[in-house]
């Protein structure tokens, strides 16, 4: 019971850290899951996030190709290698579109989202994608538009 107690209250964290930039420079808030269940980034870039209270969770950051906004998806807890989705605490999936690079607006928002968690972060792209050269090479190839392995 104080496991299932925990897990309600870290995702509880979460979520309020997620909302915490509504009001902050220009960041706002996105549609619940119900409104919007998949989402399409580009850019994209991953990163693996250190809380105070020592909780470490894995982010996607990049531009929402409807809104052409930078997005932070809550905690990543599945990746669907096959098909490079990522399914997020909330319930989201993401598809990843094109290849990862910087993009100034995501970068932005998870900088305003890190600043309101007061976490610490560490990009993980290059190693993710080792693991997905290994396991899904021909993903990369379809976004790449060119064998890499």
């Amino acid at each position: 019971m104080s496991n299932e107690k925990d897990s309600q209250r870290s995702r509880d964290d979460e979520l309020h850290a997620l909302v915490l930039y509504l009001t902050r420079g220009g960041v706002h808030g996105i549609p619940p899951v119900s409104q919007e269940p998949a989402t399409v980034l580009m850019n994209w870039r991953l990163f693996r996030v250190a809380w105070p209270d020592g909780r470490r969770t894995r982010h996607m950051i990049g531009r929402n190709t409807r809104t052409d906004e930078g997005r932070v998806c809550s905690a990543i807890k599945c990746v669907d290698f096959s098909a490079f989705t990522f399914t997020t605490s909330s319930g989201r999936v993401y598809h990843v579109y094109g290849p990862n690079r910087h993009d100034g607006d995501a970068a932005y928002v998870f900088g305003v989202w890190l600043e309101g968690i007061q976490g610490k972060a560490v990009e993980i792209t290059e190693p993710f994608l080792r693991l997905l050269r290994m396991r899904a090479p021909q993903v990369l190839d379809g976004i790449y538009g060119t064998k890499l392995h």
